[in-house]
């Protein structure tokens, strides 16, 4: 595969604050697909005595590089993972945990992982897949250490590389199969809701309404009505976790003319309400406040 990565700013915001965006560019046997990484923040946590977090599906997958100490995870569905220091762990993004943290010194990135469906490559990755890379990881923890943030993101988004791995021919395949829909999947990440009925879609796509959804639905494996809500969830998602708009600001930013329909999908979608999922994910994103 060939290989290029970039770096480069970004202007949107995280918790108040710009974040830097690495993209991967790469080639298969006959296509070729663009990944890009967004390091929304990091932090530098010591807990000085056990402590323990529930949180919903988060927006964002996690990077855990543990100093001292560790950390016990269960995912929905899955094993109990113990976490350890001098290893590289992923928390997959929209996956529900409960984490329990010993006294330790950790460090760890919120990274928004994706390609050009806007979706996260990591949502069906299970479980917490680890890296045991001593070189490595000793790359990103000393420039996180000291202070050297962009250098750090480099090293981490190698990590990241190694993550994706196991699924690149399906990004590649995915990326093949749904050339043809760029187009429609602009609109679904950046529009409102009332732009993005089947019926409006089909309509600039230039085909009828049952040809845009068995078509969509063969190239992607999801129908198209739920990849529309999927990714409004998901814009939901960011904004409640990255700004303080209120959830009546929020709906109408995604173009939702009741706030309370879009209050009762997502919390259909993530288990939660919205005004709870803030402050679940807060708690990740302000984890450095429990350091006493």
């Amino acid at each position: 595969m060939a290989l290029q990565a970039k770096e480069m700013r970004d202007d949107r915001e995280f918790q108040g604050g710009p974040f830097n965006r690495m993209s991967y560019d790469f080639c298969g046997s006959d296509s070729s697909a663009s990944i890009s990484c967004d390091f929304l923040n990091s932090s530098h946590t010591i807990f000085f005595q056990k402590c323990s977090f529930f949180h919903p599906r988060p927006p964002f997958s996690r990077l855990f590089f543990f100093l001292t100490g560790g950390a016990s995870v269960r995912a929905r569905g899955s094993s109990i993972y113990n976490l350890v220091p001098g290893v590289i762990y992923l928390l997959p993004s929209n996956q529900p945990f409960e984490v329990i943290y010993q006294p330790s010194v950790v460090c760890a990135y919120h990274v928004h992982v994706y390609d050009f469906t806007g979706r996260s490559l990591f949502d069906k990755v299970k479980g917490v897949p680890e890296i045991r890379d001593d070189v490595l990881f000793e790359a990103i923890v000393s420039k996180i250490e000291d202070g050297n943030d962009r250098f750090a993101q480099i090293a981490s988004f190698q990590a990241v590389c190694m993550f994706l791995e196991p699924i690149m021919e399906d990004i590649l395949s995915k990326a093949s199969r749904a050339s043809r829909y760029g187009k429609l999947m602009e609109i679904v990440t950046s529009g409102k809701a009332p732009d993005m009925s089947i019926d409006k879609l089909a309509k600039k796509m230039g085909m009828s309404r049952a040809a845009l959804s068995k078509g969509f639905k063969r190239a992607m494996g999801v129908s198209l009505k739920d990849y529309i809500i999927d990714m409004q969830i998901d814009r939901g998602g960011k904004l409640l976790s990255g700004t303080d708009k209120t959830v009546l600001e929020i709906a109408d930013v995604l173009g939702f003319a009741d706030a309370s329909y879009f209050h009762r999908i997502f919390k259909k979608r993530t288990g939660v309400a919205p005004c709870e999922y803030r402050k679940r994910i807060w708690q990740i994103s302000d984890i450095d406040s429990f350091q006493d």
